[in-house]
């Protein structure tokens, strides 16, 4: 049961919900929900009269602070999701 996406944004949005789904089984609403909120708050800073540039670093740098954030985060690491005994 596929639709046909032609939205370039929607088409990656769609991709990115298909990977999840692939790679962990689960939270494809989570992706669809945030992916969306990116959108949305980057339509508010185009029209504010930000550059696209500007947005996508901006987007980097906060996605590049909240891996690291996450990571201090962490209690137990797992290397391989695959393997039964890690």
């Amino acid at each position: 049961n596929e639709m046909e996406v032609v939205h370039p944004a929607a088409k990656l949005v769609a991709m990115a919900a298909k990977t999840q789904e692939e790679e962990v089984g689960d939270g494809t609403n989570l992706v669809v929900v945030m992916a969306g909120t990116l959108l949305e708050n980057a339509e508010g800073l185009l029209r504010q009269g930000l550059h696209t540039a500007d947005i996508i670093q901006g987007y980097s740098k906060a996605s590049k602070h909240t891996l690291e954030y996450l990571e201090n985060l962490s209690v137990h690491k797992i290397g391989n999701i695959r393997s039964s005994e890690e």
